[in-house]
């Protein structure tokens, strides 16, 4: 298996481990990835749009594959990106006058992040080095 096989590989189980594993805590709750999934969506009315880099996983994944490498190296990163702004939860709410809870990031969120972080390197080496047809 080539190391751009494995790199993928190794971000899509990442990406899958960290539905399991508890992923944020909030108002005294513990919410799992797979939680987060369902409904972070919902945080867009607040400027946190963290969740929005599962569908560019995908479809930077889906680019990949089908051959167009460098918009898939632009989709991981965006969603790289998008990811890393989970950082700022409570910064971006309140540029629309929102709060929200304090959030403690835990190990399934840093699964997923690492996930968006292999899924980066998978898309850089396949632009690189796979062939075009």
């Amino acid at each position: 298996m080539t190391a751009q096989r494995l790199l993928l590989a190794a971000a899509v189980l990442a990406w899958l481990a960290a539905l399991k594993l508890p992923a944020i805590g909030a108002g005294g709750m513990t919410f799992d990835g797979f939680a987060v999934l369902e409904r972070g969506w919902e945080g867009a009315s607040r400027a946190v749009l963290a969740w929005y880099a599962n569908p560019l996983f995908v479809i930077a994944i889906v680019l990949g594959l089908q051959r167009y490498r460098r918009t898939a190296v632009v989709a991981a990163f965006a969603a790289l990106m998008l990811a890393l702004s989970s950082f700022a939860t409570n910064e971006l709410a309140a540029l629309t006058g929102r709060t929200v809870p304090d959030v403690t990031l835990l190990a399934g969120f840093y699964v997923w992040l690492a996930a968006h972080a292999l899924l980066c390197a998978w898309a850089v080496l396949a632009a690189r080095f796979m062939p075009v047809s």
